[in-house]
């Protein structure tokens, strides 16, 4: 059997340093169609298959235009899709070959990895804004304390005043009260 003939352009296009070696290690064979393959598709099923497992990367269909193929256009909504703005690199060596279930493997591991990783730093951020809050409510306690202490009794007469009124400007029960023994009292010390 005779080696794989590829041109140099698509070699390039593959954009690896081991592409070269890699595919002169396959043998040449005669292609199945995917016709063949998959009987009962339909022909945009298989038009989009071509286009997804074209050999040259330049040439492959990319994201946002198998988005727009007629076979998942059911499933297409441009609202709700997100257009990723970087290249996304696999961090798998090239200079050497792997089986599937080992590139399977790596490729999971990675994913379980970063999501662990992703995790992890959301929690430290959580538990860091819980840290900050608690800080918060604590500086918010002693400048509140330092007001009442330079204030003396007037700075407390109007915490007194805030704390014990409605969100509506009048009284809360409590405070009535004590405003009420408060000025019966000035009357008996009056007369």
């Amino acid at each position: 059997m005779k080696s794989l003939d590829v041109p140099l352009k698509v070699i390039e296009a593959i954009d690896s340093p081991f592409a070269a070696t890699m595919l002169e290690s396959l043998l040449r064979t005669q292609p199945t169609p995917l016709q063949e393959m998959y009987p009962h598709a339909s022909e945009d099923a298989l038009d989009l298959l071509r286009k997804l497992l074209h050999f040259n990367p330049l040439k492959r269909i990319t994201t946002e235009e198998a988005l727009n193929h007629p076979y998942v256009a059911a499933f297409h909504n441009e609202e709700e899709e997100i257009i990723c703005e970087k290249v996304i690199k696999i961090a798998i060596d090239d200079d050497h070959k792997y089986s599937i279930p080992e590139y399977r493997d790596v490729l999971y591991q990675q994913i379980v990895t970063k999501r662990k990783e992703s995790k992890r730093r959301a929690k430290e951020k959580r538990a860091s804004r819980a840290a900050e809050g608690e800080d918060g409510e604590k500086k918010k306690k002693r400048r509140t304390r330092k007001k009442a202490e330079e204030g003396g009794e007037e700075g407390e007469k109007k915490r007194r005043k805030k704390r014990s009124t409605k969100k509506d400007g009048e009284p809360a029960e409590g405070e009535k009260k004590r405003r009420k023994k408060t000025s019966s009292k000035k009357k008996d010390e009056a007369e």
